[in-house]
């Protein structure tokens, strides 16, 4: 929040748990502490890169930490990897490199989606029931044709 503008009353920086094993996020977290103190001259010396970071940043905090917190819910993973999809589509007016980037990354971790992923979308609760029907109805039919 304190990186879209919006910082709460009171801040406590703890340093990573487990998750900074997740060497992806980890470096997001860096990147944002970096990012809240770049005024701080004497604290960090940030080169040119400095826009590469807040870009870095800005795209971890609206775009990457929604889906990475999600992750784990399996059943919604569907829908959250076509949401980022849509999401990644809509910054590319405000940020084609970010947006291709992603993208492309994006596209070579695709290779997980698969018959039953997509039968998981039947329990998601972010998923209207017409379309939990339809894809019920398309799985009933490739079984009764195998």
């Amino acid at each position: 929040m304190i990186v879209l503008g919006k910082a709460p009353a009171r801040i406590h920086w703890r340093p990573p748990g487990a998750i900074h094993h997740a060497r992806w996020i980890a470096k997001l977290i860096y990147g944002i502490k970096i990012y809240l103190f770049r005024n701080q001259k004497d604290v960090f010396k940030l080169t040119k890169k400095e826009d590469y970071e807040e870009r870095f940043v800005k795209f971890g905090a609206l775009l990457y930490t929604k889906a990475w917190n999600e992750a784990p819910l399996s059943t919604e993973a569907l829908a959250n990897d076509l949401q980022l999809w849509k999401d990644l589509k809509k910054i590319r007016v405000r940020n084609f490199e970010i947006s291709k980037t992603s993208r492309d990354v994006f596209e070579r971790h695709l290779w997980y989606l698969s018959d039953e992923l997509v039968e998981l979308a039947i329990f998601s609760d972010n998923i209207i029931s017409e379309k939990k029907q339809t894809v019920s109805n398309l799985t009933i039919k490739s079984e009764k044709s195998e």
